[in-house]
């Protein structure tokens, strides 16, 4: 398939058996800017300027597609990220790829759609089951549920509730930087 300078590329990738995948823009002559660098060094971690080769690893590649893309916009947008890039390191859960080629390929939407759907989706199923078979075992039996129990529930919600929390307040820094120091030319509409 042949991609155009300014597409959202997608890699689909595995890492220890788990499926995941890494964003970038697409430039002309091979290149690429991604949230990239080293995985054994996520501190390292900078948006940069990366081949497609690389990128690729000979993984399946695809287009994002969204609704009013303009490429020239997009490249510009992630130019404007490698000459001034945000203050924060790489977060896996709050600030990662996929957050800056949204935000480049939109101007507006700056959401990790892989952290939303399969881990708090996951993360959501992973507490409401537990949460309802302890509420179903208290109002059903006169017997208590064992410590352990109420205390892997309760400490696997709040650990869900932190992630949460932590992924809007990383896209908050993330859009604060963009507000704060990105010509308007470059920014989108803003986000309802």
């Amino acid at each position: 398939m042949a991609f155009q300078p300014g597409d959202h590329l997608r890699v689909h990738r595995r890492r220890f058996g788990v499926p995941y995948t890494h964003h970038a823009i697409n430039f002309p002559d091979g290149k690429v800017v991604e949230f990239g660098g080293s995985t054994a060094n996520k501190a390292a971690m900078g948006i940069e300027y990366g081949t497609f080769e690389l990128f690729a690893k000979q993984d399946r590649v695809d287009v994002v597609h969204h609704d009013d893309h303009d490429p020239g916009l997009a490249m510009r947008r992630a130019e404007w990220l490698v000459s001034c890039p945000p203050p924060r390191p790489y977060h896996g859960i709050g600030f990662n790829c996929e957050h800056v080629a949204r935000w480049c390929a939109t101007g507006w939407e700056t959401e990790s759609l892989q952290i939303r759907h399969r881990l708090f989706l996951g993360r959501s199923l992973l507490v409401t089951a537990p949460v309802a078979f302890w509420l179903s075992w208290q109002t059903r039996t006169e017997r208590p549920v064992p410590p352990i129990v109420s205390g892997a529930i309760f400490a696997w919600s709040g650990l869900t509730i932190w992630t949460v929390t932590e992924y809007h307040n990383e896209i908050r820094h993330f859009v604060k930087h963009i507000r704060e120091n990105c010509p308007r030319e470059l920014r989108g509409p803003p986000a309802t």
